[in-house]
């Protein structure tokens, strides 16, 4: 937090695990993600990120799925962006356990992993990033793909 603090450039935060779960409470089995598994941690790291004017954007793993979760503005401050990517020999098939933060149309279950590309923007006073995603696999098309601009 103290580098984000320092520094107004927009940033990727990474972890091997989600950050953010909008999967309902009610699952049978655990959905590991760092608002689940250490929620006063994962309190306090919002509570950074609200603080700093450096837009960031999130990057996570999952071993089931490949994913992309909208974060509202009062989670952190602005609107931005988890990309979840399962490795390429990740397979859960058949239907993904609801998300609330997913966005529709952008899950794959079947052999895949998430290609990104990001750079850097200027609108008006904001920066932030444009990021370009597409999660490829077996299939001759990509499982989905879309733009987003995450601005602070």
């Amino acid at each position: 937090m103290k580098n984000l603090a320092e520094d107004k450039t927009p940033a990727w935060i990474i972890n091997g695990n989600q950050f953010f779960r909008g999967a309902p409470t009610d699952l049978s089995f655990m959905i590991e993600s760092l608002q689940w598994n250490h929620p006063g941690e994962f309190k306090n790291f919002c509570d950074g990120i609200k603080s700093i004017s450096a837009p960031v954007v999130f990057a996570s793993g999952d071993v089931h799925l490949s994913e992309v979760m909208q974060i509202s503005p009062e989670t952190i401050g602005y609107q931005t962006y988890e990309f979840t990517s399962s490795s390429m020999h990740s397979f859960l098939g058949g239907n993904p356990w609801q998300n609330t933060l997913r966005l529709p149309e952008m899950v794959a279950t079947e052999f895949n992993f998430m290609v990104i590309e990001s750079k850097r923007i200027e609108v008006g006073s904001q920066t932030g990033l444009k990021i370009d995603i597409q999660s490829l696999g077996m299939s001759k098309q990509p499982y989905f793909q879309n733009s987003f601009e995450v601005l602070r």
